[in-house]
């Protein structure tokens, strides 16, 4: 054991054999400190008055008694010699005629006087005294002070070494560890390692005074006597007054928190502010009328009540282990609220509402402008889900569903129909003939448009009018180009309609003329289209380019139709033909003419009309297997003849 210093107001004078003694036993800690949001401001959450230093904390200190027991007071004693004096409580039983509680070992009596002092009476070999638990502040220092007045004593058989000692001792109940022994030895005689000799003078009164720091929530106080003395009949008698447990503590205990407070509630609730090491109970009032103490549990409370009034006023109070309030938490009870419903998004695709609720319960609905009828609710499933069925709606219909349960209606839950799916529009084909783009979609909405790469614009729309029908301008578009339409309806887009440009009428080339001279057919077309030239059952192709095309052909007859036409992106024009025409006729040949001769004769070109000419006189023949033979007068020597030929309109130089 420690040893350490024990303050001695009055000095004390014992019998070697008697000696007086104090034993706080501390019990375990309760609850723990906790720290909270405090309600109302600082100076509310305050505790009322702050512990002083010279307030007594044990109850009963006038010792005021019945006549089975003194008011929060036990008695102890112990009669087994030798054991190192450990004691047990003992029942009171009945006050005698001179006042005295008397025990049955007969070592321990008590005479208590109702005026702040008590007297002890205890034989050889005990130690008997009365005992307070009381409420402590873990790791706060007590003092504890009393005053004695040994009245009378017989002292019998002194010897030295017999143990005698004044002690105040610490020890954790939870544990049964000792945390301080404080003694002293004022006498300077030898003595046992537990009981160091105290004073062996005649004559003991005083006042013992010592401190302790709490370890727990609750600290055991003994007061009382030791004897100790091989003369097992010496007696003792002390007066013990003034009895003080000071605590000095700068604990404030804050208002707690009280949580909201329903009609049909079956309990309040709350929680602890700050420190709660002080804290003794929470107290709940009702209209200012003492209800009861909530049970608490670590750092919250809560106590079951009957169903309330609106407008019933409850507060909390933090009381501390001196029985010092907290300012209350205050709620005044309200109306108990109904958890609304939740509703699903609508659209105006839907035709079922949906959300959650409380499991078997109704909910309430209304569309739009109608009322609420009782005969609109659906019934709440058990897994939390409803459903009920609408019409289609429009967009911005706003509607609305509710709870009622024991006559309580929930705060309403609402939402307001938006655009579901919008249909798509269609679009015509186009092609690159056209200047309009057209379509259908829904009536007196608007259709946006798009060209080729172009992006979507806001002014780029049309409106369907009331037949389902739109158009908008274009210029001629390429082939490829795509065109997309949509609708936008509520702010919600519809899917694209597209279409891609396609070839529209692609015009016939021209043919130039053919003749039998030529071996080239000749004319103008479509840059990049397929020019298809057709002789009998022969084509001929080429690519325009430049605007014009030339097909290579054999040379044909006089009369041969030439058909050509252009293909350009899968479309064919309509053709158009030339017939092959007469070319460059050659000059016949003429044969010698003698003076002798009545005929001209020479070479031609089969089928051609050879005229001879003689002056001014014309004759014909036909040439036929190559030649032709003219019949005419012998001619003077000298007389110039020329021939020349025709053939299909066209006619020879002459020979």
């Amino acid at each position: 054991m420690t040893k350490s210093k024990m303050k001695k107001i009055v000095s004390s004078a014992l019998v070697a054999n008697l000696v007086i003694g104090s034993v706080i036993t501390a019990l375990p800690t309760q609850g723990a400190a906790v720290e909270n949001t405090p309600v109302g401001t600082n100076a509310e959450n305050k505790i009322v008055s702050n512990l002083k230093a010279t307030q007594n904390i044990l109850k009963n200190t006038s010792f005021a008694s019945t006549s089975t027991s003194i008011a929060d007071w036990s008695a102890e004693q112990n009669d087994t010699a030798g054991s190192g004096y450990p004691t047990s409580i003992v029942p009171y039983g009945t006050k005698d005629g001179n006042g005295w509680f008397s025990f049955a070992t007969g070592r321990l009596a008590i005479r208590p006087f109702g005026d702040g002092s008590i007297e002890l009476y205890s034989r050889a070999d005990s130690r008997n005294g009365i005992t307070q638990t009381i409420n402590t502040i873990p790791g706060q220092t007590y003092t504890v002070s009393y005053d004695y007045n040994t009245t009378r004593y017989t002292t019998k058989a002194f010897a030295i070494g017999t143990r005698t000692s004044t002690e105040f001792i610490v020890k954790d109940a939870a544990t049964g560890v000792e945390i301080k022994t404080a003694m002293t030895d004022t006498g300077g005689h030898p003595g046992s390692v537990n009981y160091p000799i105290v004073a062996d003078r005649v004559g003991t009164s005083g006042t013992l005074a010592d401190t302790f720091v709490a370890t727990g929530k609750t600290a055991k106080i003994y007061i009382g006597t030791i004897m100790s003395s091989k003369d097992k009949t010496n007696e003792m008698y002390q007066t013990i007054s003034n009895v003080q447990v000071l605590g000095e503590s700068t604990a404030q205990l804050e208002a707690p928190t009280l949580q909201p407070v329903k009609n049909k509630d079956p309990k309040i609730t709350g929680s602890l502010n700050g420190s709660i090491n002080a804290l003794q109970e929470v107290q709940i009032y009702k209209n200012d009328v003492y209800v009861g103490t909530a049970t608490v549990s670590g750092s919250n409370f809560e106590m079951t009540v009957s169903p309330s009034n609106v407008g019933d006023v409850y507060k909390a109070y933090a009381v501390d282990i001196w029985n010092v309030k907290s300012n209350p938490a205050t709620q005044t009870v309200t109306a108990s609220i109904v958890a609304p419903p939740t509703i699903n998004a609508v659209t105006t695709d839907d035709t079922t509402v949906k959300g959650t609720g409380i499991p078997g319960k109704r909910v309430y609905y209304k569309v739009g402008s109608a009322d609420w009828g009782e005969s609109n609710y659906a019934t709440v499933a058990a897994d939390g889900t409803y459903v009920f069925y609408i019409n289609p709606q429009q967009v911005d219909t706003q509607i609305s569903v509710k709870q009622t349960v024991d006559g309580v209606d929930s705060a309403l839950a609402t939402t307001t129909v938006t655009q579901g799916t919008v249909a798509a529009p269609t679009i015509n084909a186009v092609t690159t003939d056209d200047t309009t783009v057209k379509g259908t979609g829904i009536p007196g909405k608007r259709v946006y448009y798009k060209v080729g790469s172009a992006d979507w614009y806001e002014y780029d729309y049309v409106t369907v009018a009331a037949d389902g029908t739109y158009m908008f301008a274009i210029n001629p578009p390429q082939v490829g180009t795509q065109i997309s339409v949509k609708h936008t309806v509520g702010g919600v887009d519809s899917a694209l309609a597209t279409t891609t440009v396609t070839q529209g009428t692609v015009a016939a080339p021209t043919i130039n003329a053919v003749t039998t001279d030529d071996t080239t057919v000749k004319g103008t077309g479509i840059n990049g289209a397929t020019v298809t030239v057709t002789i009998g059952s022969q084509n001929y192709t080429a690519t325009v380019s430049g605007g014009a095309y030339s097909v290579t052909i054999p040379k044909q007859a006089v009369g041969t139709e030439i058909t050509a036409k252009q293909t350009l992106n899968s479309k064919t024009s309509s053709s158009v033909n030339t017939t092959v025409t007469q070319g460059t006729v050659a000059a016949p040949t003429i044969n010698a003419v003698t003076t002798d001769d009545t005929t001209v004769k020479g070479t031609g070109i089969n089928g051609a009309t050879v005229t001879v000419t003689i002056g001014s006189q014309n004759y014909t023949a036909t040439v036929s297997g190559g030649a032709y033979s003219i019949t005419i007068p012998k001619q003077a020597v000298g007389t110039e003849i020329t021939a020349k030929q025709t053939l299909n309109s066209k006619t020879s130089s002459s020979v």
